[in-house]
């Protein structure tokens, strides 16, 4: 005998698109046909909700037109009788009342309070659909695989994905600037031998003397070129004027004293030149030195920057190393299943790359693990599966004793066919 629970009985008055519905499948798998928005969606609900609780119940529960509504499911082990149903869970809603109605649980197993916490501890996850999971080979049905199936494992990496982002985006920024102070090293030039500063002080003062003596000496030289005109205006004077000869004599003597007691005063000029040069050479050198410590600090800015980047790359790592610890300590419901950055993992590859009904099979498997004591499945849009799927799909229920609730459109294999939120055909399971 199977010691997982299983759908017995279900009645649905007045919920959603249900008038009144009431099935019997005894523990078997129930195919439910029709064409759009007759009905079968609002089945799969009703089972959801009254099991699952507030979470699952819609925002209009009611029918429309109508002021109350129920469902009601027995649930028990094998043989799968109303009689030995292990508990009955009832949800009544009223207009007007609690959003999520009332909730009782009869029968040998119920609980004495707490219903809905009896149920959720009992139950995980009844709204998983696999077919949704395994759907889409997009980015954005990867990103919505990959973070479903974290959510069942029970990891969470936001906050380390956080850390990890701050710090990736860090280390950009960082390995730009360490980009610009590799450039900035590379054009700043380098002399070996420019190690210290020559002090220019006593030049500048030497060079200053220099040029103040020649511009005495240029002085000077002015000065006499004006005496030596002199002598000669005095010597055509002389000439000119032979009355005036002891006179003009008296002055030249006179003028030629002054001429011999300036060139005896005389500064002689300073060549200036050398101390230029040296004084030239000097700034040069100072450049150097000054040149060299500007790339000295460069080198040590692009130190600290390499330094600061190889720490962020470290801080990446140990958050790795934390996403690895977590995933190699996760327990996944089915062996085999694994996930990275990339997303979802079959046996080491992507589960986009696994056969179609390997991702049917794997993703009914992981919707039975979230509920390993009610072995139920609700299948919504079976349709989208061509026969040879749905067919691996009913066969990996009855392989893995799970009852399934298949919804499809059509007739076509269908147990129950729903029109109008009534039965209009069904084919009855006989009582185990």
């Amino acid at each position: 005998m199977s010691d997982g629970m299983k759908l017995i009985h279900l009645e649905i008055e007045n919920f959603k698109r249900i008038q009144a519905i009431e099935i019997t499948p005894n523990g078997e798998t129930e195919i439910l046909g029709g064409e759009n928005e007759q009905g079968k969606t609002s089945v799969l609900d009703a089972l959801a909700c009254v099991i699952g609780g507030g979470k699952l119940v819609p925002d209009v529960p009611i029918h429309i037109g109508q002021k109350k509504g129920r469902v009601k499911a027995v649930i028990g082990r094998e043989p799968y009788t109303i009689e030995t149903a292990d508990f009955t869970v009832e949800r009544r809603f009223i207009k007007g009342g609690p959003k999520n109605g009332n909730l009782t649980i009869t029968g040998k197993n119920a609980p004495q309070g707490g219903a809905q916490d009896f149920l959720d501890k009992l139950f995980g996850n009844l709204s998983f659909d696999p077919l949704v999971f395994a759907e889409g080979r997009t980015a954005a049905d990867r990103a919505r695989r990959f973070q479903t199936l974290r959510d069942i494992v029970g990891i969470d990496f936001n906050k380390l994905d956080a850390e990890r982002k701050q710090s990736y985006e860090e280390r950009q920024f960082v390995n730009r600037e360490v980009k610009q102070l590799e450039g900035k090293v590379e054009n700043l030039p380098r002399y070996p031998g420019a190690k210290e500063k020559v002090d220019t002080t006593a030049l500048m003062a030497e060079l200053k003397e220099a040029e103040r003596a020649n511009k005495q000496a240029e002085a000077a030289e002015r000065e006499i070129e004006t005496l030596a005109t002199q002598d000669s205006q005095y010597n055509a004077e002389l000439e000119r004027l032979r009355a005036r000869a002891n006179e003009i004599k008296a002055a030249k003597e006179t003028i030629r004293t002054q001429m011999i007691a300036a060139a005896e005063n005389a500064v002689q000029p300073v060549d200036a030149s050398a101390i230029t040069d040296t004084l030239i050479n000097a700034q040069e050198q100072n450049d150097k030195v000054d040149a060299n410590v500007r790339r000295r600090e460069a080198e040590t800015e692009l130190r600290a920057k390499e330094a600061e980047s190889l720490k962020l790359t470290l801080a990446i790592e140990k958050v790795d190393e934390k996403k690895e610890k977590q995933l190699a300590e996760a327990k996944f419901p089915v062996d085999g299943l694994g996930f990275d950055d990339g997303g979802v993992l079959l046996h080491g590859l992507p589960f986009e790359q696994a056969s179609e009904e390997q991702q049917i099979v794997v993703s009914a498997a992981i919707g039975l693990a979230l509920n390993p004591q009610l072995r139920i499945l609700l299948v919504r849009k079976a349709s989208l599966l061509d026969a040879k799927h749905r067919a691996a799909l009913l066969k990996w229920g009855s392989d893995n004793d799970v009852q399934q609730l298949i919804e499809v459109v059509g007739k076509g294999g269908a147990t129950v066919v729903i029109e109008d939120g009534l039965i209009a055909e069904r084919t009855e399971h006989a009582a185990a």
